[in-house]
């Protein structure tokens, strides 16, 4: 700025507001953009946001600085100030404004990359964790020892459930083995497999178990974790069922609600604080579910009734 033959520190004020101004008009451009999540939006709408930011913050810091250097500061008159003035300050403050964004917008776009870049690789590693545990937990000795000598006495019972038998088995572990690449699947590619697997289980637990499936078809094709459902239904059955001497119920319930599928589970039992097993199966599809879908998506574990334990996740339908 001229100093238009006054005290140069008369004008360290007005210097010092527009200063202040342009780092609080920026900072809020800032949180603008992190709150509308601007970057992820169409290339038309972060230039035209860019471009309104560049003209607006600049004309509004002069025009309040102009004020002040007419009224209250009177450092020039009106005859001194012009529109020529004014442009040339708002040329000054726009190259300043569009720098920032420029290097914010580059850091910020880097920064998300490499971060999208981080959490692709932990789901890959979380969703191939969740499968050796899938393969363990099924593809172990008891497992199929139980499930075949089940199937072999049910040869000469009754061939055909034998037969159908075998069918469940072979599909669970091709299953267990072939996962989707994406780490995700439909629910009903899920329920399908969930019912290979309570129809196996069925075997042992013969008039001790019961299930029942009741899911909102609209829902069918919505994604999951891999695995997820049947996981989960697992744990009912170890952890609760197995523990019961009559048995129980295992009910799946799959609706819509606020915007999200929400995916049920409950089973006859009570939560027990020692099951390790249980809790590290609820933290890898939380886990999954955070990086698949973001922190709202979540599991939740609780006892909803005397003898009844409830197991929930929600997928956001947005």
């Amino acid at each position: 700025m001229a100093n238009y033959n006054q005290n140069v520190l008369k004008w360290f004020p007005v210097l010092f507001i527009k200063t202040s101004l342009l780092l609080v008009m920026t900072h809020l451009l800032r949180n603008y953009i992190i709150k509308t999540d601007l970057l992820n939006l169409s290339v038309l709408k972060i230039i035209s946001t860019a471009l309104l930011s560049v003209i607006i913050i600049p004309a509004a810091a002069n025009m309040v600085t102009s004020g002040l250097m007419l009224q209250p500061f009177k450092l020039i008159t009106w005859e001194q100030y012009s529109f020529k003035m004014f442009f040339y300050y708002f040329l000054n403050e726009s190259f300043i404004v569009a720098v920032w964004l420029a290097v914010y917008l580059v850091t910020a776009f880097i920064k998300q990359n490499r971060q999208r870049e981080i959490e692709k690789w932990q789901l890959e590693v979380i969703a191939q964790k969740a499968q050796l545990d899938s393969l363990k937990s099924q593809i172990n000795p008891h497992f199929i020892f139980n499930s075949l000598n089940n199937i072999r006495s049910l040869i000469f019972e009754n061939p055909g459930k034998a037969s159908d038998m075998i069918t469940h088995l072979s599909n669970l572990l091709r299953y267990s083995i072939k996962h989707n690449d994406s780490g995700k699947e439909t629910i009903q590619h899920e329920l399908e497999i969930v019912k290979d697997y309570l129809k196996l289980q069925s075997i042992h637990l013969e008039e001790r178990l019961h299930y029942s499936i009741e899911v909102d078809e609209n829902l069918l094709n919505i994604e999951v974790p891999s695995m997820s459902i049947q996981l989960l239904v697992e744990n009912a059955v170890k952890h609760g069922l197995w523990e019961q001497v009559d048995g129980g119920t295992i009910s799946i319930k799959i609706f819509s609600q606020d915007k999200n599928a929400i995916i049920e589970i409950s089973n006859t039992g009570t939560i027990k604080e020692k099951v390790e097993s249980t809790k590290l199966g609820i933290k890898n599809i939380s886990e999954r579910l955070r990086l698949m879908f973001g922190n709202d998506a979540k599991v939740t574990l609780k006892q909803t009734q005397k003898n009844i334990v409830t197991t929930k996740f929600n997928i956001p339908l947005n």
